[in-house]
């Protein structure tokens, strides 16, 4: 009788032992870089890419809403604050220009603005059903 409890001992401390692997702590997902932002160079010709294009696009949609979470932000009475404030928003304005894929920031997004409606980007324009006023 001993001897079976002694076995069924082992059993049990064998099967804990075997059941209680080290496990590897969950490996935290790496963040990615932050994007590095580069001067913007405007090209010569002002012609558009369709990548910069939809890029765009995408960075419209999200500028907007940048500027409705500031629009009570700006204070009005310090201007040493409202200075500050309007510099956090332009750092706001580039960071997430550069985050959607446009690496030369806001000044980008402005070029390409200025440029929707330049002739050579036109067919573009119109294919994305983008209107372009004068």
């Amino acid at each position: 009788m001993k001897k079976n409890a002694c076995i069924a001992a082992l059993c049990v401390a064998a099967a804990l032992v075997l059941s209680c692997q080290k496990k590897e702590p969950s490996a935290r997902p790496v963040p990615a870089p932050e994007p590095v932002m580069v001067r913007f160079v405007a090209p010569a010709d002002s012609a558009v890419t369709a990548d910069q294009m939809q890029k765009w696009i995408v960075c419209n949609t999200y500028l907007d809403s940048l500027a409705v979470l500031y629009k009570d932000s700006f204070p009005s009475g310090d201007p040493a604050k409202q200075t500050a404030a309007q510099d956090r928003f332009a750092r706001d304005e580039d960071r997430l220009c550069v985050r959607l894929g446009l690496p030369g920031g806001y000044e980008e997004y402005l070029w390409i603005l200025r440029c929707l409606g330049n002739s050579k980007n036109k067919r573009m324009a119109d294919s994305l059903k983008l209107a372009t006023y004068r």
